[in-house]
């Protein structure tokens, strides 16, 4: 089979698929990922939902606005993160960053590619970045900090990796 029919052929299942136009295509994928925001948004607040009991922390929905290429400008769900550590609150952010991530270098020159999409968690100067890979249907958040890489569970439980401690 030629390189031209495999592509034909590529085009034709995508519309199958019903992608019809390449605005079409990025629309979907600035829902999903509008929806995946979301998703990391709730698992956050479940994961800090011991600590919010203990009135140690709130939590404040906060939307922020993105302009990206090819998406335009739009509003992601994100959080406001108020902690109380030695009696003094300092405030963090849950901020997405984009959609359009083409990829990063991680801690000892790793190189992430194929990321689709990016979240900071902002305290002070101090940097928690978070990559969203995989498709709609398996979303997965990988954070890479202090040179490790850990893939993150949005089930409200403990995030894969981290000890107990953390």
């Amino acid at each position: 089979m030629t390189k031209a029919r495999e592509f034909v052929e590529a085009l034709q299942q995508a519309r199958k698929g019903g992608v019809q136009t390449v605005e079409d295509a990025r629309r979907r994928q600035k829902v999903d990922w509008i929806r995946d925001l979301a998703a990391l948004r709730d698992s956050v607040r479940g994961w800090l939902a011991p600590v919010i009991e203990a009135r140690l922390a709130t939590v404040v929905d906060k939307d922020f606005d993105l302009a990206e290429p090819d998406l335009g400008t739009y509003s992601a769900p994100g959080l406001e993160i108020a902690l109380v550590v030695s009696g003094e609150t300092r405030t963090a952010l849950l901020r997405p960053r984009g959609m359009r991530i083409a990829g990063v270098v991680a801690t000892g020159g790793a190189r992430a590619i194929g990321a689709r999409g990016r979240v900071d968690i902002e305290c002070a100067v101090a940097r928690e970045i978070l990559l969203r890979f995989g498709d709609a249907e398996q979303p997965t958040w990988i954070s890479f900090s202090n040179g490790q890489k850990r893939t993150l569970s949005l089930d409200f439980a403990r995030p894969r990796g981290l000890s107990a401690a953390a």
